[in-house]
């Protein structure tokens, strides 16, 4: 017997073919085909051939490059502590990929900013400058408190320098949540739906502000961002209301983070994704990290097939090229899936 949510899907697939939906299109209508790149690539020039070279060879047309983690800059700013690597690793990015006809979007991680078990050696990491800004450590995870007006003027901040001082496509929020539901609400308190919407609010309030912001700085920066993939989950055990970001357009694409190895759950996420974001643009996140080739290979396949009657999928993202490009023959066998 169909599960509800199948039924549900199958309904929205019929209901797409007869063309009863609307859907917003991705800025300049182009399919993306894009990965992850993580800071771990960005401290040296030749790393960056390495990925943008890897990135054409393969037929992907857009990165997502880690400038901003664990509170440490990739680029040069006058806000946050910088990592040396003698040269400006996202402007070499940016020119290095535009050369190859490559979008590039800043990936930065919002209130998550420090994960090691000693504190960061930079005084003015806003670990050691602003502890009263941070939520209790879970799991080793060092967060900002999403509710505190200085961690949302300090992002507000972060976001529109790299918007200002750089040529990039787009910007993409990560980690724009809360770390798990026990900051967002309390079970046993029979008022917690009205402290978890409370709490999403203070992250959809950020979200909305840099949108505007950044929209009226440079209208063509695309914003975005990874998020978890079950809106309902998402929404009240994260504090990360996507679909509302949706429905008020201070998004303009999201991505979910689909990194499942069970190929059902992943379909279905895939269908609920598309299905509830009928109006909207998605980008597929896909788990290269914890999946092998031949499994990746199918869900492109996948997302090609249903594409064809949700028009909100515009596209798919690989999580990493960190993780592609260490596994011998990864980008080969699954090329002519990308292409």
């Amino acid at each position: 017997m169909l599960k509800p949510l199948r039924i549900l899907v199958f309904i929205m697939i019929f209901l797409l073919w007869r063309g009863n939906c609307l859907w917003a299109s991705i800025p300049d209508g182009q399919e993306i085909k894009a990965m992850w790149v993580t800071r771990f690539q960005l401290d040296s020039k030749e790393k960056i051939d390495r990925f943008v070279t890897k990135a054409k060879e393969n037929g992907f047309n857009m990165l997502f490059v880690q400038v901003l983690g664990r509170g440490e800059a990739y680029y040069r700013s006058s806000i946050l502590p910088t990592v040396e690597t003698g040269f400006d690793p996202l402007a070499e990015t940016v020119e290095k990929s535009r050369r190859q006809g490559i979008k590039v979007h800043a990936w930065l991680n919002a209130y998550y900013v420090w994960s090691s078990p000693e504190a960061p050696s930079q005084l003015n990491h806003v670990v050691n400058a602003k502890p009263h800004w941070l939520l209790p450590k879970t799991s080793n995870m060092l967060f900002l408190n999403p509710a505190n007006k200085g961690v949302q003027d300090h992002l507000y901040s972060v976001y529109l320098e790299v918007a200002r001082n750089y040529d990039v496509d787009g910007i993409h929020f990560d980690y724009i949540r809360y770390p798990d539901h026990s900051f967002v609400y309390d079970k046993k308190n029979p008022a917690y739906p009205i402290a978890a919407k409370r709490r999403a609010d203070d992250v959809t309030g950020l979200v909305k502000r840099i949108y505007q912001e950044v929209k009226k700085l440079k209208p063509g920066i695309a914003v975005s961002a990874a998020v978890y993939p079950d809106i309902f989950d998402a929404s009240t055990d994260k504090g990360q209301d996507w679909r509302k970001w949706q429905k008020d357009g201070i998004i303009d694409f999201t991505v979910p983070m689909i990194y499942s190895r069970d190929p059902v759950r992943v379909l279905d996420l895939i269908l609920l994704n598309a299905s509830v974001s009928s109006k909207n643009s998605v980008v597929l996140g896909l788990g290269a990290f914890n999946n092998p080739a031949d499994v990746i290979s199918d869900h492109i396949k996948t997302y090609k097939y249903y594409k064809r009657f949700y028009k909100s999928l515009k596209g798919f993202s690989l999580f990493s090229y960190d993780s592609l490009s260490d596994s011998p023959g990864y980008f080969e066998k699954i090329r002519k899936d990308v292409l």
